[in-house]
């Protein structure tokens, strides 16, 4: 059962190891009582993308997430239409309208 939904911030964090407290308590946690959501996994994709040291960035997420509770299928692919020069920008407006 999920106890604990990190967030991007969180993530960091723990990666960086400057919160020694959440390190702990995440050390201390059961197996299977961490989750992090989709948009934060996009967030740390994008930003592994755009970074100095995108393999390793990539290789932490990819070790990081076989730990953690995640559907991994579409989020390596966030970061890339902006790596290669491809502009985001009107996406929005070109994806079909969602319906209730």
């Amino acid at each position: 059962m999920i106890e604990w939904l990190l967030d991007t911030n969180a993530v960091i964090a723990l990666v960086t190891r400057r919160s020694e407290i959440l390190l702990r308590r995440i050390e201390s946690s059961e197996p299977g009582t961490l989750a992090v959501s989709s948009i934060a996994a996009h967030e740390l994709y994008f930003g592994a993308y755009r970074s100095q040291r995108v393999d390793f960035n990539l290789e932490t997420l990819r070790l990081l997430f076989t730990d953690l509770e995640i559907s991994t299928s579409s989020v390596r692919m966030c970061g890339r239409p902006a790596r290669s020069g491809r502009s985001l920008r009107g996406a929005a407006r070109r994806s079909a309208p969602m319906t209730s």
